[in-house]
């Protein structure tokens, strides 16, 4: 119920608005941090005063929500001993009606909103707290590392850097075609029902099917044998697809005709389209049918 209110709220917030969002100018402004998706970890030294500064393993795990719109950021950081000393949350957006990205982030019970200035590989922010001016820069070097550095200046005193971060990318970067649609990736139940046509019987099955890095694999029988069916294709970021299915015939009361032979091959398109945990298709060519895919 809460989450149904908090949508109408949303809903009316924007009702009241002049100006409608432009979806699809905040998604591909939110490409361009495409670079930073994955999993990213290494070596970072935090000064919180005078002394040595603390030593910390440092972890960032980077996600695209929201079919694109939304990055979330989750930084860790552990000291040699393995605890965690450091947690920090933060979330990126773009407005198209002001052409700004906003970045929202959140540690030890504290907040920060401000804006986000994007350049090719890299980002900045900054804001002001009493003397104290705050910058913080985060570029990608020639060997594809993350480089972070918060630079504090109070009043007119030296400027001296309270964070520095090395990371790197844990695991091969994701291809640009892929980005935004690893929430796609899973087991998902599938339900193919096809209604009844001419002299044919209508049907229902079902099967799982497995999505990885947005590209959907499902399979019911044994592949090139009578009563099978293959559905292979990819999911965009935006959840729309387009698949396609290739099987083999059944028992002739299911099939149009009711004369064509076991194990004949038949093939058709889909037009499918995905949800955080659900999804539709529909069957292009030939007798009806409809898809539904439920995220295990």
């Amino acid at each position: 119920m809460k989450t149904f209110c908090l949508g109408l709220l949303i809903g009316f917030a924007s009702i009241a608005c002049a100006q409608q969002p432009n979806i699809t100018a905040q998604r591909d402004a939110m490409k361009k941090l495409d670079f930073l998706v994955g999993k990213w970890s290494g070596d970072a030294s935090v000064s919180r005063g005078p002394g040595q500064p603390l030593k910390l393993t440092q972890t960032e795990d980077v996600q695209l929500k929201m079919d694109g719109l939304l990055m979330v950021i989750e930084g860790t950081g552990r000291n040699p001993s393995g605890e965690i000393v450091y947690q920090a949350f933060a979330t990126i957006s773009y407005d198209d009606a002001t052409s700004a990205y906003h970045f929202r982030a959140y540690n030890d019970g504290r907040y920060l909103d401000t804006a986000l200035t994007v350049v090719p590989r890299g980002f900045s922010w900054r804001f002001s707290a009493g003397p104290a001016n705050i910058n913080n820069t985060m570029r990608l070097n020639e060997n594809d590392e993350w480089v972070e550095t918060t630079q504090v200046i109070v009043g007119a005193s030296e400027p001296h850097n309270s964070v520095e971060m090395l990371l790197r990318r844990q695991g091969p970067r994701l291809p640009a075609s892929s980005l935004g649609t690893e929430r796609f990736d899973g087991k998902w139940l599938t339900t193919v029902s096809c209604e009844s046509a001419r002299d044919a019987l209508g049907y229902s099955f079902r099967f799982i099917s497995e999505v990885k890095e947005g590209n959907l694999r499902g399979q019911q029988g044994t592949e090139g044998q009578p009563s099978s069916l293959v559905i292979e294709g990819k999911i965009n970021a935006d959840g729309t697809g387009k698949l396609y299915a290739k099987g083999r015939t059944g028992s002739k009361e299911f099939v149009p005709g009711r004369d064509t032979p076991r194990g004949t091959e038949y093939a058709y398109n889909i037009d499918a389209h995905f949800k955080e945990k659900t999804g539709t298709g529909t069957r292009i060519e030939g007798r009806p049918c409809s898809l539904q895919f439920e995220k295990q």
